[in-house]
């Protein structure tokens, strides 16, 4: 499912939500892609459809950045 990785590829039923500051809009992906620089996304893992797609990356406010 997209916003979610498998430590092996064509594992079933043991997808992980992806980490906080990364996404993964790909089906059967084993990794999750970083938020680009200066972006950042908040959610720790909890609700899928926040890590489903890089648009989920929020522009970080002025004077600060991302890490």
């Amino acid at each position: 499912r997209e916003g979610t990785y498998a430590s092996v590829a064509g594992a079933v039923g043991s997808c992980i939500i992806c980490d906080a500051g990364t996404y993964t809009s790909v089906t059967g992906s084993t990794a999750c892609s970083l938020c680009p620089e200066s972006t950042a996304l908040d959610d720790y893992g909890v609700d899928v459809t926040r890590h489903d797609d890089q648009s989920d990356c929020k522009t970080c406010p002025k004077m600060t950045v991302s890490m």
